[in-house]
């Protein structure tokens, strides 16, 4: 169990998606969180932390996520 993912607003991990040093999670409510990156490389966004965190894209609900490396 993650416990950072463990009781979220909108409900719970019903999708995750990894690739290179990023991970994604889509909840039951349509929420959005990532997390990962590298220490000393640029964030490719300016959310993404070592921790799940929510990502808004302007109030809009997210039905599919996918992450990749390449």
């Amino acid at each position: 169990m993650v416990d950072d993912l463990s009781d979220l607003p909108t409900g719970s991990i019903r999708k995750i998606s990894s690739g290179g040093y990023v991970t994604a999670a889509l909840t039951a409510g349509n929420d959005l969180y990532i997390w990962g990156g590298r220490p000393g490389q640029p964030k490719l966004l300016k959310e993404l932390t070592g921790f799940p965190t929510p990502v808004d894209l302007n109030g809009q609900d997210i039905y599919d996520i996918a992450v990749g490396s390449h």
